[in-house]
């Protein structure tokens, strides 16, 4: 598909002419942020905050969730989520974009085949082509949230030790880590 010209001007104290070299310049920019976006882990869904239906995703948020780009843009924000959580969900959508809030935690989604999987959906609100929308990033949390309490799953660690940071010394923490090195038996714990 043939894209448009699009010229800058460029004015001099002699005259007003347009620039080729912008146009590719604006092209180069537009390529490396489609790779950036379509590189993504994280799964990606821009949603119109209006309709609430999903104008652009990537395909992280394509094999995360099984649907084609084509049949996620059909669909809304409503149409990822389990209905008894969709009550909980519109309200973090819209905290997130009155932007009260920009990280919704523990999330679930629904898989096209009808199992869940959990996110933490990080979303801000951008302009494109004059017309607000919601992008969300999602990180899938399934796995971490599944470990069982007190499991060495390390994910789990990570996030538990986040959770209490006050509660424990640097020095324990790192002797849980790897309780067979002497080098961290030193100092208070």
């Amino acid at each position: 598909k043939r894209r448009p010209r699009r010229f800058l001007m460029r004015r001099d104290a002699a005259s007003t002419s347009f620039s080729p070299c912008a146009e590719e310049a604006l092209l180069e920019a537009e390529t490396k942020y489609r790779m950036i976006f379509n590189a993504s882990a994280d799964g990606i869904g821009i949603a119109d905050i209006e309709t609430k239906v999903f104008k652009y995703v990537n395909p992280a948020l394509c094999r995360m969730l099984g649907y084609t780009e084509e049949e996620l843009r059909t669909m809304g924000v409503a149409d990822i989520h389990p209905k008894e959580s969709w009550r909980k969900v519109a309200g973090e959508f819209e905290a997130q974009v009155r932007g009260d809030k920009t990280l919704a935690l523990d999330l679930p989604c629904l898989r096209k085949d009808g199992t869940v999987l959990y996110a933490d959906i990080n979303a801000t609100r951008v302009l494109i082509d004059g017309k607000s929308y919601n992008a969300g990033f999602f990180r899938d949390i399934t796995e971490r949230k599944q470990a069982p309490p007190g499991s060495t799953h390390p994910l789990r660690f990570l996030i538990g030790g986040l959770r209490r940071p006050l509660e424990e010394s640097p020095l324990r923490i790192a002797r849980r880590l790897d309780p067979a090195n002497p080098q961290l038996e030193f100092g208070r714990a």
